[in-house]
């Protein structure tokens, strides 16, 4: 079996910070509509723990097109959802956790899981994020689209397991107090320049890593 395709998309400021708690959203509703023409596109969204915490929300498509894009696909009203986390102390009522369709958590074995609602299918035997990525792959996704945060994208990185790399350059200036597009030990990795296109004073980029395969052959929306 082959592993699934991975693209991450990020929304950050022009100093490459994804969040700050005074600003917390940084794109205008051009970036909005990347995110949303992304997870249309997608078989599964992958999010790490902090995020999940962090950004509460229901996941949704507010564009209808898009909506109907991803239910012609074949899909339910948005893609599965899938957390890597190393304890499962979450608010199981956020509404990130009521998202009406199918949810994955995975854990270290020694995790406590009494308390995680029914409907979370929860996997705890994977010993590193290349076998996440090979679950994945084994429960019939060929495209995954991670959506954040910073510490899980550099353990992505670190492994060679991202193919591309979604990010749109926002005009906003922050400083080290903000969360950075990647946090964590990396070595330097030199990605590809595919293409980019610019609107609403933002700067839309695609990228693909030095390994990287085609995550989706469907032209960006300019």
């Amino acid at each position: 079996m082959r592993r699934p395709l991975l693209a991450a998309s990020f929304g950050g400021s022009f100093t490459g910070h994804i969040w700050h708690r005074d600003q917390p959203i940084l794109g205008s509703r051009r970036d909005r509509y990347m995110l949303e023409w992304l997870r249309a596109q997608a078989d599964v969204l992958l999010y790490g723990a902090g995020t999940v915490r962090v950004d509460r929300r229901r996941i949704r498509f507010t564009f209808p097109d898009l909506r109907s894009h991803y239910a012609e696909r074949g899909g339910g009203s948005v893609p599965p959802l899938a957390v890597v986390a190393t304890r499962a102390d979450f608010d199981w009522e956020d509404p990130f956790w009521t998202t009406p369709t199918d949810m994955t958590l995975f854990l270290p074995g020694e995790a406590r899981t009494e308390e995680i609602p029914g409907h979370v299918q929860v996997i705890t035997d994977v010993p590193d994020l290349s076998d996440v990525l090979d679950r994945l792959g084994a429960l019939g996704h060929s495209r995954v689209l991670y959506e954040g945060g910073g510490r899980l994208y550099a353990s992505l990185c670190r492994l060679d397991l991202v193919d591309e790399l979604f990010y749109t350059v926002t005009p906003w200036l922050m400083g080290s107090d903000a969360a950075p597009v990647t946090a964590g030990p990396l070595s330097p990795q030199r990605y590809t320049l595919v293409s980019a296109t610019t609107a609403d004073q933002e700067v839309f980029l695609r990228y693909r890593t030095p390994s990287g395969r085609v995550w989706t052959t469907c032209a960006v929306p300019g």
